[in-house]
């Protein structure tokens, strides 16, 4: 994109390539001003994720019902249902159930964790965030049972992309980010870069048919001169 005549117009190529590799589900992925005259490299990566249920919920037996969000508060939206065998595990000391949800063809799931009461979310979260317990989780042998299974339709989506770099300075990842320190030699020996902003964002989706995953990621470096930041 070196040949575009503007910094304007390389942020909108990105977000361009971006769209087209979401299925336009992510489309301004680098805000404005995110590409500017000391940009010298843009590091964008994609997930995108489109399979189908292995157990496809029924459109006609979708209903209108309540679910109960955390604190007690219900809210009135559309619910899915399938009765069907799903991989389901009693998580007794989390006071909590959990079922995967295949998705056809490949060894994709989703996992679902339900407390057993409307203010179980903090207790889950708590047992999820020990070193190690999730993945063991992960690892644990589902059992096979028929459910009657209730689902919520909906869509989780940032509305602007997360400005990464906050959170991995938080996890202790500082010298990437500073002119001068940053050793990024294996990615381009001709320059002295480091990495001005990292931005995500994800959205999930699921439907009767059809699970989605998009999540995106991208790194904008600049270049400096000795120790001197271009800015």
């Amino acid at each position: 994109i070196s040949s575009l005549s503007s910094d304007e117009a390389k942020r909108q190529y990105i977000n361009k390539w971006t769209s087209e590799n979401t299925g336009q589900k992510i489309t301004e992925l680098l805000p404005p001003g995110a590409v500017d005259t000391d940009t010298v490299l843009a590091l964008v990566n994609a997930l995108y994720f489109k399979g189908m249920w292995r157990n496809q919920f029924d459109k006609q037996r979708t209903f209108r019902g309540d679910f109960t969000c955390f604190g007690g508060k219900k809210m009135d939206i559309m619910m899915m249902h399938v009765e069907a065998h799903f991989p389901f595990e009693e998580l007794a000391d989390w006071a909590a159930q959990a079922v995967r949800l295949p998705f056809e063809g490949t060894d994709w799931q989703m996992l679902i964790i339900l407390p057993r009461d409307a203010n179980g979310l903090p207790r889950v979260l708590s047992h999820i965030r020990k070193p190690g317990v999730l993945e063991e989780l992960l690892k644990r042998p589902f059992h096979e049972t028929e459910l009657d299974l209730f689902l919520p339709k909906f869509k989780l989506s940032q509305c602007e992309p997360v400005d990464a770099k906050a959170l991995l300075e938080r996890c202790g990842i500082n010298t990437i980010f500073v002119a001068g320190l940053a050793d990024l030699t294996k990615l381009c020996s001709s320059e002295r870069l480091s990495v001005s902003d990292v931005f995500h964002k994800a959205i999930l989706e699921v439907s009767f048919q059809i699970g989605y995953i998009h999540n995106k990621n991208g790194c904008v470096f600049e270049f400096i001169t000795g120790f001197v930041k271009c800015a």
